[in-house]
């Protein structure tokens, strides 16, 4: 198996495309509205600036023998903490799961997250994401409390892990 990981620039065609498919795919789980996700300038789509480098993040596509598979970011996280990173937009198409696939996305971003100096990496997955638990919970995050957005609600688990 071929798996090779690359950082883009949030813009990149590949990366929106693999983004747009994450976000169909949890419109779908949580049967949420779907349209806004076809919107290309819907309020509260990442608009890319904080995946760069000089915001201390950065974007990565997984491409599994040539094809792309998946996708995941790291941002600098808004907290009164600083050094803390969190990941964002993780997705790994269905064929690719189960693959190693998301578990090198998270150390790739893991590693970034370390060169810009980020001492901790936190993030937020869905309650019906089993498998995204699983991993999370088998590389070492630890449930926390829910920050932001993310506090009232009940779909959501937030995690944290020291690099």
């Amino acid at each position: 198996m071929s798996l090779e990981i690359r950082p883009v620039n949030f813009e990149h065609i590949v990366a929106r495309r693999l983004v747009l498919a994450q976000q169909f795919e949890i419109a779908v789980m949580y049967d949420s509205d779907v349209a806004m996700y076809a919107v290309p300038d819907a309020p509260g789509k990442p608009t890319g600036a904080e995946f760069s480098t000089p915001h201390g993040g950065a974007f990565h596509l997984a491409y599994l023998e040539g094809r792309p598979i998946g996708c995941g970011g790291i941002r600098t996280f808004a907290s009164d903490e600083h050094g803390v990173a969190e990941i964002k937009r993780m997705y790994t198409r269905p064929e690719g799961r189960q693959r190693g696939v998301a578990r090198a996305m998270v150390e790739s971003l893991e590693d970034a997250a370390r060169k810009f100096g980020h001492h901790a990496v936190v993030l937020e997955t869905g309650l019906v994401q089993a498998g995204a638990i699983a991993l999370y919970e088998k590389m070492g995050y630890r449930r926390i409390a829910k920050y932001g957005k993310y506090a009232g609600d009940p779909l959501s688990l937030c995690y944290r892990k020291t690099l």
